[in-house]
């Protein structure tokens, strides 16, 4: 009728701060490019080039990784003071001065000649991995994409996994040519020309100082980390990560199969109790669309994802 046709369309409200259509392809063209980068030479390359720094180092793999797995827990501390920085001053400045830290890094450990000068290095590239890696993209995609920040997110997370893809077999066939020191000489200069203009460039846009939010200021930020809700979150990424170490560390002992499908089942057992009675509540309520979607989430989560574990545990 005519009141209906006369009622305004309810539309998402644009957040402060989001960008033009054309801003924020900009700044997700920039951020993909720079994160395939990245991600390739800081951490997809190293397990292409351990053995034959193994090899040529006479270094233990457990060392190398040792050494590698401490970046990463650097990287995780210092994203706090990332985090910070980036609300006030914005995604510019942070990743800029992270390629840079980055591409030093990398030269640092392709000139490392002991064992200490290694760990260093490793350390310092887990610095500038807190400012180059997902994190301060996803910061920067958030706040920039408004209501297409969802989007743009799953857009940039499907892009950047092609890392391996380019510089897994880029790796190994400059290893090949030149030995994993020049190999990583050659990225660490990939990584400078390309990350350091692209986010000086592709990053300048406006920014607005979002480490004091302006509702909910009577609720210390603090807090946040100390609810159930976070815990449980944090325990899950750390379950899902010590599986993987685990298995790989049982490997010997423990066929892979049995590593695989035991651990499916330990979950099975854990979990089932508390599924079973919301299950039981939403079960007469699955049409056929969602049986689709839980299936094609078992396939791809669940049995692709198993595969694939097995055939790492089996072969690596």
């Amino acid at each position: 009728d005519d009141r209906a046709r006369d009622r305004p369309v309810s539309r998402p409200v644009e957040q402060p701060g989001a960008l033009s259509r054309a801003g924020l392809r900009r700044v997700l063209w920039v951020l993909s490019v720079t994160q395939i980068t990245s991600w390739g030479v800081m951490y997809y390359a190293f397990a292409v080039l351990a053995q034959p720094m193994a090899v040529d180092t006479g270094w233990s793999p457990v060392f190398l990784t040792a050494a590698f797995s401490s970046g990463l827990v650097v990287s995780g501390l210092a994203g706090i003071l990332v985090g910070r920085r980036l609300d006030r001053r914005g995604p510019r400045g942070v990743m800029v001065a992270g390629s840079v830290v980055a591409a030093a890094a990398i030269v640092l450990v392709a000139a490392s000649t002991t064992r200490s000068m290694f760990f260093a290095a490793w350390l310092v590239a887990g610095l500038s991995m807190s400012a180059v890696l997902y994190p301060p993209a996803f910061a920067a995609l958030t706040r920039w994409g408004g209501t297409r920040r969802v989007r743009t997110l799953t857009a940039l997370t499907l892009v950047a996994g092609f890392a391996s893809t380019v510089f897994a077999p880029l790796a190994a066939w400059l290893e090949s040519l030149v030995g994993w020191r020049e190999t990583y000489v050659v990225l660490a200069i990939v990584l400078g020309v390309i990350t350091v203009p692209l986010h000086w460039w592709g990053l300048d846009q406006p920014w607005h100082d979002v480490s004091r939010p302006a509702v909910h200021e009577d609720a210390p930020s603090t807090t946040v980390n100390r609810t159930p809700a976070f815990l449980l979150l944090a325990a899950a990424n750390l379950l899902w990560s010590g599986n993987w170490v685990v298995a790989r560390a049982v490997r010997e002992d423990i066929a892979p199969g049995i590593a695989t499908v035991g651990r499916l089942l330990i979950v099975l057992a854990i979990l089932l109790p508390f599924a079973l009675r919301p299950l039981a509540e939403k079960w007469p309520r699955l049409g056929g669309r969602d049986w689709k979607i839980l299936a094609a989430l078992g396939f791809t989560g669940g049995g692709m994802h198993l595969a694939l574990q097995w055939l790492a545990l089996h072969y690596t």
